[in-house]
C-alpha cells in the first residue's frame, strides 16, 4: 500500500473524467457489479463461487467468531458480510491510475515487504478500494478540503471515495487457476471483503506521516491492511 498511495496521489491530478463501458450485474441476488475488463471466463468464475457460496449447508457449532464477524451463523450471512464490502470486481489488467477522477470539491476545513520467494506468491485478489481511499484522504488533506476531491471510475460511473467501503477487488492471476478450488476462491473474496472495513480512520497527522512511508500503527485499522512480515516468513 506504501507503494500505490503516493503513486494514485499523483496520477490522479492529471487524471480524465472520460467514461467506462457500463457494470454488468453479478446476480440479482447481490449488488456486486463486474467490470467490463473481466474477461468472459473470470465472470463465470465469480458467479459460481456467489452461487456457491450462498448454497453452502454448514454443519457443526460454528465458533463464536463465525457469527461474531458475519453476524449470523449461516453460509448466506457470510455472502451477505462479502455483499456489503465488496461493490466492484476488475480484471488485474487494469491500471488503476486509468480509473481515478478529478471531482468538484468546495470549501476549507477549518483551522508490504517481500521475501525471498516473491516468485512463488501466486496473487488471488487485492482490494484495491483500500489504497484508492487513502490516495484520495491522504490528497484531502494535503489540500485541507473539505471532502474528497478523487473519486473512482468504474462501468460508466463516478463513484465518490467516502472511505474503504468503496469495495473494489481486483482480480490476480492466480484466481482462475486449475488448482484452486471454488472453496479456495469464496476464502479469498471474504479475505478481500475484511479489508473494506475500517475500525477508526486516521486523522490528517496520521495520514501526513503514512503518505511520507512512516509506518502509522493505527493506520492499519482502516482497512486492516497487511504489515510487514516476520523475518524468515517465506512471503
Amino acid at each position: 500500500m506504501k507503494s500505490i498511495v503516493p503513486a494514485l496521489c499523483l496520477v490522479a491530478l492529471a487524471a480524465t473524467t472520460t467514461g467506462c463501458p457500463s457494470n454488468e450485474e453479478l446476480d440479482q441476488s447481490v449488488s456486486m457489479k463486474l467490470d467490463a475488463s473481466l474477461r468472459k471466463k473470470e465472470k463465470n468464475l465469480v458467479r459460481q463461487d456467489v452461487h456457491t457460496l450462498a448454497g453452502l449447508k454448514l454443519s457443526g457449532d460454528a465458533s463464536r467468531w463465525y457469527p461474531a464477524i458475519f453476524g449470523g451463523s449461516s453460509a448466506a450471512d457470510a455472502l451477505k458480510y462479502l455483499d456489503t464490502r465488496v461493490n466492484y470486481l476488475l480484471s488485474r489488467r487494469v491500471r488503476l491510475e486509468s480509473r481515478i477522477a478529478l471531482v468538484p470539491s468546495t470549501g476549507k476545513k477549518p483551522a508490504e515487504a517481500a521475501g525471498d520467494d516473491r516468485d512463488q506468491v501466486v496473487t488471488m485478489a487485492l482490494n484495491v478500494g483500500t489504497g484508492v481511499y487513502y490516495a484520495a484522504a491522504i490528497d484531502q488533506a494535503e489540500h485541507n478540503l473539505a471532502k474528497p476531491r478523487l473519486a473512482f471510475k468504474v462501468g460508466g460511473a463516478t463513484v465518490p471515495i467516502l472511505g474503504t467501503r468503496i469495495g473494489v477487488v481486483q482480480l490476480g492471476e492466480g484466481y482462475n487457476a486449475s488448482d484452486f478450488s471454488a472453496l479456495n476462491r469464496i476464502g479469498t473474496l471474504i479475505h478481500e471483503a475484511r479489508h473494506s472495513d475500517c475500525k477508526r480512520e486516521p486523522n490528517v497527522l496520521e495520514l501526513a506521516l503514512f503518505a511520507t512511508g512512516q509506518d502509522v500503527p493505527s493506520v492499519h485499522q482502516c482497512g486492516n491492511t497487511h504489515v510487514t512480515c516476520p523475518a524468515g516468513h517465506p512471503y
